[in-house]
C-alpha cells in the first residue's frame, strides 16, 4: 500500500515537473530561439546616399521608408542624415527603417544694404541667415560708414548663409587743387590729372618773354579744396611763331 502511494505521489511530482518544463520551453526558449534568427544588427547608412542605403537596408532583410526631409547646405540631397532606430540597433527581419534625408536649401533674396550703417548691415545679415566676407573702405558720394555698394546684388536669390563682400564709405574725398603756375602745359595736365581734375580747356596767349607752352593761369587758383570733381582751364602762353602756325 505504501508502495502504491508513493508511486502515485512520483507520478503526480513528475508531470507536475514536466507540464513547467513544456511551459518554459513552449513561452520562453522556443520563442527566444525562434526570435534569434530573426534579428540582426542594424548597420549604420548614415552619409550614404538614398538609393545605396536603401538597397543595402533591403538586402539586410529590412524596409527602407522615407523620413523627414531637411535642408542641407553640407550634404548632397539625398544623403541620410540620420535613421531610426538608430546604428547598433539589434532589430527583428522586415522591420521598418526610417531614413532622414537632405534636401536643396530653399533660396531666398538678397537684401538691400546700400545706405545702411556697417552695424544695421550686420544686424539685416544675421536676421536673413547672411554673413560678411569682408569689408573694404573707401570715398564715396555716401556719408562715412555707410554701404554704399555690395557684392551681391539686391533681391538675387542665394542659399542662407552666403557671404557678402560690403564697401563703406569713407565720407566726401575732398581734392585740394595743384598750383600749376609756372609748369609747361604737359607737365602741369598730368599734375592735374594725377588728383581727379580735368583739363577742360586751354586759351593760348603771346608772350615773347616765356618759354612757350608755359602755365600763365588757371581757372580754379591752387589750393582750392573742392568736394567733387570740376574741370580747369588753363591760359598757356605760345610764341608768336606758333601763333602763325
Amino acid at each position: 500500500m505504501r508502495f502504491i502511494k508513493r508511486f502515485l505521489l512520483f507520478l503526480i511530482v513528475f508531470g507536475v515537473v514536466s507540464f513547467i518544463v513544456y511551459l518554459l520551453v513552449d513561452n520562453v526558449v522556443m520563442p527566444y530561439l525562434v526570435n534569434r534568427r530573426d534579428v540582426r544588427i542594424l548597420l549604420d547608412v548614415r552619409n550614404m546616399p538614398w538609393d545605396q542605403a536603401a538597397s543595402l537596408l533591403r538586402r539586410e532583410g529590412f524596409i527602407p521608408m522615407r523620413g523627414e526631409s531637411k535642408p542641407s547646405s553640407e550634404h548632397e540631397p539625398f544623403t541620410v542624415l540620420d535613421q531610426r532606430p538608430g546604428p547598433g540597433s539589434k532589430v527583428r527581419l522586415g522591420r521598418r527603417v526610417y531614413l532622414d534625408v537632405s534636401t536643396v536649401e530653399k533660396e531666398i533674396p538678397f537684401p538691400n544694404l546700400i545706405g545702411k550703417t556697417l552695424r544695421g548691415a550686420e544686424i539685416t545679415l544675421r536676421d536673413h541667415q547672411m554673413e560678411i566676407d569682408t569689408v573694404l573702405w573707401d570715398y564715396s558720394n555716401s556719408p562715412a560708414g555707410v554701404v554704399f555698394k555690395q557684392s551681391i546684388e539686391p533681391g538675387t536669390y542665394v542659399r542662407p548663409g552666403s557671404a557678402v563682400v560690403l564697401y563703406v564709405s569713407l565720407g566726401i574725398k575732398s581734392i585740394t587743387v595743384p598750383d600749376v603756375v609756372g609748369m609747361s602745359q604737359f607737365a602741369a595736365i598730368r599734375k592735374l590729372e594725377s588728383v581727379g581734375l580735368e583739363v577742360k580747356d586751354i586759351h593760348y596767349v603771346i608772350r615773347n618773354d616765356l618759354l612757350a607752352f608755359t602755365v600763365l593761369s588757371q581757372s580754379i587758383e591752387g589750393g582750392t579744396v573742392l568736394k567733387e570733381p570740376r574741370g580747369i582751364t588753363l591760359v598757356v602762353s605760345q610764341l608768336p611763331e606758333d601763333a602763325n602756325d
